[in-house]
């Protein structure tokens, strides 16, 4: 029992660990697109339901915390923490000017932990934190100068940015009979750090650079209800194996309703140099600070509703999934998104998600591969930043596995490995830019029984 206890301590110091550590990081991925609205939206699903082309509002796993739809925590049996990293690749081409450029970027995806209630009355709680937005960019443009006919003078203009939306939630699921409630309830905090600096070149005069910089703080309070229903299909019970199998419709729907974070900016313009050792930029002059500008970001409603089709294989000690299968309809009312009561490059969108998980032999499979879980999907629809006023699509294909990794005499631990690539565009050949993404998930799911009563002292 000592060694148990052990495990948790290093389970309680390895979330906090984990959450101070999402928080530090901050992406280098260089996408212009991050540039308008809170940036570029992170994918929120769970690693393993990515791999089923990102749907989530009607699946439930007692192992899986899926915070798609906080109904589904009514679902879980055991004490899980779940953590992931996603490595992203993308390849982001313009037309006018032809250019490229590539990208890699390493970053935490998310850390949950979920605590069952009263597994007798399906009830449980997850807590979380996760990065919901990614700001990175830095963008340069060379044009002549035309100060005067002949002159190579140039000028050169550099657009940066930084920053991003982070989360912390926590989430209570219920469930009764057939019919299954929860709520996310969440703080989100973040930053938009935006700057362009404009240098003069090939001239025979010095000019100092000027630098005009717009950093703004932002926080506040959401609401995340979600609801689920259960349809028995029927069951078979096999007379040799006595294992029988359940099928059924899962429908359900969640939200996140519209919101208002506070907001803080202080607004910057000035000269500098470059130091000539390390490259950092130096103030030359403060041109005007005013700092402390209050004001509102606006968050419109998105909502989520889905259904899937599930066979469980169940027996007198085990319940589950051999396959299911569903999709989802996800959607936003982008336009209602205001900046300091100004209107961004966002509008309405939609996306569709589909994709399905099957397991060879779940209950009796001997090899780590007839027991994993393989996941396959696919997501299309339009996204919520219109760049160019030509509207830009966003398509994606999705796999994925789980493997169950678990020591014979630990019977109430389980241990799995997820994993979820994604192979994705956006845009089309009638937007100037258009990005071609690669992104590998991998995530580490633990579970365990903590407040189980000892028979014996």
């Amino acid at each position: 029992m000592q060694s148990v206890n052990l495990t948790h301590k290093r389970s309680i110091i390895l979330f906090f660990s984990f959450a101070i550590f999402s928080i530090s990081v901050s992406a280098q991925v260089n996408s212009p697109f991050s540039r308008y609205g809170l940036g570029d939206l992170v994918p929120l699903q769970s690693i393993t339901t990515q791999g089923m082309g990102g749907l989530g509002a009607a699946y439930f796993n007692g192992q899986v915390i899926n915070n798609n739809n906080p109904a589904s925590y009514s679902a879980l049996r055991l004490v899980t923490y779940d953590i992931g990293l996603t490595l992203d690749a993308r390849s982001l081409r313009s037309a006018n000017p032809v250019g490229k450029y590539n990208a890699t970027n390493l970053e935490p995806a998310y850390l949950q932990l979920a605590i069952p209630l009263s597994a007798t009355k399906d009830v449980a709680m997850v807590f979380g934190i996760r990065p919901k937005t990614k700001i990175s960019y830095s963008l340069s443009e060379t044009t002549p100068s035309n100060f005067e006919e002949g002159s190579a003078d140039s000028i050169q203009n550099l657009f940066e940015g930084n920053g991003g939306l982070y989360d912390v939630f926590a989430g209570i699921g219920k469930r009764w009979k057939n019919f299954s409630v929860g709520l996310n309830a969440g703080y989100e905090f973040g930053k938009k750090e935006i700057s362009t600096r404009v240098g003069i070149l090939d001239t025979a005069f010095t000019f100092y650079k000027s630098n005009s910089e717009t950093s703004t703080n932002y926080w506040g309070f959401y609401l995340n209800p979600g609801i689920a229903y259960l349809i028995p299909l029927g069951k078979r019970t096999d007379p040799v194996t006595k294992i029988t199998s359940n099928y059924s419709l899962q429908i359900g729907g969640s939200g996140t309703l519209a919101h208002s974070l506070k907001a803080n900016q202080k607004i910057t313009r000035e000269t500098f140099v470059y130091d000539g050792l390390s490259g950092a930029p130096i103030r030359i002059d403060s041109v005007s600070v005013t700092p402390n500008i209050l004001g509102h970001i606006q968050i419109p409603v998105t909502y989520t509703a889905g259904f899937m089709i599930n066979k469980v294989l169940s027996n007198a000690y085990v319940s589950i999934n051999k396959w299911s299968f569903g999709a989802d309809y996800t959607a936003g009312n982008w336009s209602d998104y205001r900046f300091y009561n100004t209107k961004d490059l966002t509008v309405n969108n939609w996306m569709i998600h589909a994709g399905g998980e099957f397991s060879p032999d779940p209950v009796n499979g001997t090899k780590v591969w007839s027991r994993a879980i393989y996941r396959l999907g696919f997501y299309t629809g339009n996204d919520y930043l219109d760049v160019d006023g030509n509207g830009s699509k966003i398509s994606a294909v999705t796999f994925g596995a789980g493997f169950h990794l678990k020591k014979k005499n630990y019977i109430n631990q389980f241990t799995m490995i997820n994993t979820a690539l994604e192979l994705g565009r956006r845009g089309t050949k009638v937007n100037n830019l258009t990005q071609n993404y690669f992104k590998f998930s991998l995530s580490l799911s633990l579970s365990d029984i903590w407040f189980q009563k000892r028979k014996y002292d």
